[in-house]
């Protein structure tokens, strides 16, 4: 299996993981400690996906040159050039940035891409809702 299939698979395992409370929880705030050692009620799509990063990282021997953060922007605007594509592939991250009004906004989202089937992709995300 390679790293991306890892990946995958590491995710999917959380398939199912709410929160209790706001942005809390027990496997919650060990996705936002994965980052800095700390859970204060931010928002955990980042932590999720960096979180299953660290953990395929440990399992494989490996360090990873995504930056560190819980913030999907920050993720996406200091990732290396050669890591940026405008194609998801399967075990890519996608990064959507949200809009208000019609402007770009700071924040955004975050999942790993488990198929891609033409324009449609399916994905594997922490911090979001039932739909």
């Amino acid at each position: 299996m390679n790293l991306k299939q890892k990946l995958i698979e590491e995710a999917k395992k959380y398939i199912g993981v709410t929160e209790q409370g706001d942005n809390a929880g027990k496997m919650v705030e060990e996705f936002q400690k994965a980052v800095d050692g700390k859970a204060q009620h931010e928002s955990w799509c980042c932590a999720f996906v960096m979180y299953c990063l660290s953990k395929v990282e440990q399992e494989n021997g490996f360090s990873s040159i995504l930056p560190k953060t819980e913030h999907c922007l920050t993720l996406w605007n200091n990732s290396p050039k050669e890591c940026k594509s405008e194609m998801p592939k399967v075990g890519h991250l996608v990064v959507w940035q949200f809009y208000k009004e019609g402007k770009p906004t700071s924040n955004g989202h975050i999942g790993i891409v488990t198929s891609v089937d033409g324009m449609r992709i399916k994905t594997v995300e922490g911090n979001t809702g039932p739909s």
